[in-house]
């Protein structure tokens, strides 16, 4: 993020000043607790339990969702971020609309961040 915000305050143009102070609302309001994060583990950890509750193993879920296995476990671990196909594939193969995951996914982060 301060990687961001540092080659923001180089540029000049109107649009780049505006970008500029949109970035430092968007880390105060973040400061305070506003906006809420997506963190890669609680993702992964939500798709991990999802995952053994009914019962499947992650050969299975990585194959009906055309993704690799080792993809998978990487996205369970935290260590990769699914891509929003990715996401939806995931949650085709777990039964579940991804609406539904995304929602669990949600409830963990309040959870977490309360």
């Amino acid at each position: 993020m301060m990687y961001c915000m540092i080659n923001i305050t180089h540029l000049c143009t109107f649009d780049n000043i505006c970008i500029h102070y949109f970035s430092l609302l968007f880390v105060y309001y973040l400061r305070k607790g506003v906006y809420r994060m997506l963190d890669p583990v609680i993702v992964g950890r939500v798709i991990q339990r999802c995952r053994e509750q009914k019962g499947l193993s992650q050969e299975v879920v990585s194959g009906l969702a055309g993704i690799g296995r080792t993809h998978l476990s990487a996205i369970e671990r935290g260590t990769r971020k699914p891509t929003l196909e990715t996401f939806y594939r995931i949650g085709e193969a777990l039964s579940m609309p991804p609406s539904a995951l995304l929602a669990m996914i949600e409830e963990e982060i309040f959870k977490i961040q309360s």
